[in-house]
């Protein structure tokens, strides 16, 4: 039974050459005004700006009445034809045509199961690893994290966990966005939830279909450690693009990051893939995106970085920023722990020498400080009067428990 499948599968993999040399032969003029025709009506349709995409459509009309995609013979030149086009009228870099990856390819009439693709596509992201390129401690407990492209979080939420777990111990941060070309807003939403303690509003798209706004804020909790006090630093290039561009923005907004690098591409329109016909299809921004604190985005202009260096030279210098920037944050995150530990000593040195009421003051003004700054929890304190116990300090201990029962209930 598996071999008379294989050869099937075989037999069937054997005919794809041809029919690829099928759909790679030269486009006739039909062809050309086919595909232009069915652009217009998916420009008109969706793209977020209606004026320019009435601009756009009459651009193409007058393009292919005049001749001037014969030259374009070949699909690839065709679709760079279109797009640039495109580009002339609206300066919008997501609005563009391309030919679709053979395997999505389909002759007229043929039938693309969805699922297939969709499962095809999932895989093609698994052998990337959903875009975490690499995820690393370096020098000084700085944490890197190299992410080329934004996954959808029903896909990659576990690698994306798994991602900032591995950080979440480091002492700064640095995001590497010079190979990020974009993609969903939802991961970029998810990254940044880690960054932010207090309910944040990060970004909001404005959608010509229904004329609605959504709205993204942070979550609220996160897998593993939320990290809203770690210095933050985001590496950019003139490729950085989209998803990753609104990252960048978010937390420049923000104040929530230093940025080094280039100055970014510049594309804020989020959109979608239609298919044009069984070879081509067409980028359309369905959106835009509206920062809650410019009022605006970075589209046409890019994201401009705090400290400007060429791309290659990004990581070095934000290594440089970073280290001593981890030596402060961790010296303040240890900074409670060393006042706590102090003020254990000089309550049971004052309580040697006879001054009970000042070691009891002494040891509750630091176990106070220690709660309020997040460091000591009731497990914590039970586990310190255990300590003071152990140690037959049982009056102390009792100040100890005092203030579990105050603090925690």
């Amino acid at each position: 039974m598996i071999r008379s499948v294989l050869s099937l599968l075989i037999a069937f993999l054997s005919v794809l050459p041809g029919l690829t040399q099928a759909q790679s032969a030269p486009l006739t003029d039909e062809a050309r005004l086919a595909v232009v025709q069915r652009m217009n009506v998916l420009i008109e349709e969706r793209y977020v700006f209606p004026e320019m995409a009435a601009k756009c459509t009459a651009q193409l009309e007058k393009l292919a009445a005049n001749g001037s995609f014969k030259g374009a013979g070949e699909a690839e030149a065709f679709a760079r034809a279109l797009t640039e086009a495109l580009m002339e009228v609206s300066q919008d870099k997501h609005l563009s045509v391309r030919v679709k990856p053979a395997e999505q390819q389909a002759a007229p009439g043929e039938e693309k199961s969805s699922f297939v693709q969709r499962a095809r596509s999932l895989g093609r992201n698994q052998e990337k690893n959903f875009g975490f390129e690499k995820v690393e401690r370096l020098e000084g407990n700085v944490g890197y994290l190299d992410l080329r492209y934004f996954a959808r979080p029903s896909d990659a939420l576990d690698t994306a966990t798994a991602a900032m777990r591995f950080l979440e111990n480091t002492d700064a941060l640095i995001f590497d966005m010079r190979q990020n070309g974009g993609g969903s807003p939802g991961m970029v939403h998810f990254l940044c939830s880690y960054l932010f303690e207090e309910r944040t509003h990060l970004n909001s798209f404005y959608y010509r279909e229904g004329d609605r706004i959504e709205d993204y804020w942070t979550l609220p909790g996160v897998p593993g450690t939320k990290m809203p006090d770690v210095p933050v630093y985001v590496l950019t290039s003139s490729k950085t693009f989209s998803g990753a561009e609104e990252f960048s923005y978010n937390l420049r907004t923000r104040k929530r990051a230093t940025l080094v690098g280039e100055t970014t591409r510049g594309g804020a329109n989020p959109g979608s893939s239609f298919s044009i016909d069984g070879q081509f299809e067409i980028f359309i921004p369905v959106g835009r995106a509206i920062n809650p604190v410019t009022g605006t985005n970075w589209e046409g202009i890019g994201v401009q970085p705090h400290v400007s260096v060429a791309a290659e030279g990004a990581l070095r210098l934000a290594l440089d920023l970073a280290r001593p920037a981890a030596e402060i944050y961790r010296a303040a995150k240890l900074a409670p722990w060393d006042a706590l530990d102090a003020a254990y000593a000089g309550a049971i040195r004052l309580h040697d020498l006879k001054q009970p009421v000042d070691a009891a003051r002494v040891l509750t003004a630091g176990l106070r400080a220690a709660i309020e700054a997040g460091v000591l929890d009731e497990d914590g304190v039970e586990a310190l009067g255990q300590d003071l116990v152990r140690a037959s300090h049982e009056a102390l201990a009792a100040h100890a428990f005092k203030v579990k029962a105050e603090a925690f209930g």
